[in-house]
């Protein structure tokens, strides 16, 4: 936000679509510390398998909140996934499909490479 701010002057954000995005955020950490906290509670093999099988549901369900959610701001009229405010938005050429695809895979692969160097650390820290 502050070199954007620093680059195009004041911004301007949604306040329904920022609303949407602090409830989803709010909903994904609530879904994450429920799981976290049964499996401190019960112990045992079934205990294990229970905790597994409510934290792949929860996962299931923030991917289908997280879809319905990018939906949902792709429909408001005036939202910023709408074509108008994005045609406002953008005063240069935008990417080609070919080297947007690759950022988002080169990113998604950073974004894995470190997810995996903090799991080796947090591991390592608590065994």
């Amino acid at each position: 936000m502050l070199v954007g701010e620093v680059k195009n002057g004041v911004q301007r954000f949604d306040r329904d679509k920022a609303s949407s995005d602090t409830f989803l955020l709010l909903l994904a950490v609530i879904a994450l510390v429920i799981p976290s906290l049964l499996s401190q509670v019960g112990h045992g093999n079934r205990a294990d398998l229970d905790v597994e099988i409510l934290s792949l549901g929860v996962a299931g369900l923030m991917i289908i909140i997280y879809a319905l959610g990018l939906l949902f701001g792709f429909r408001l009229d005036s939202g910023p996934l709408t074509r108008s405010s994005a045609e406002l938005v953008v005063h240069h050429k935008a990417w080609p499909v070919r080297k947007g695809i690759l950022i988002l895979l080169a990113s998604t692969a950073g974004v894995v490479w470190r997810s995996e160097i903090l799991v080796k650390h947090i591991e390592t820290a608590t065994v």
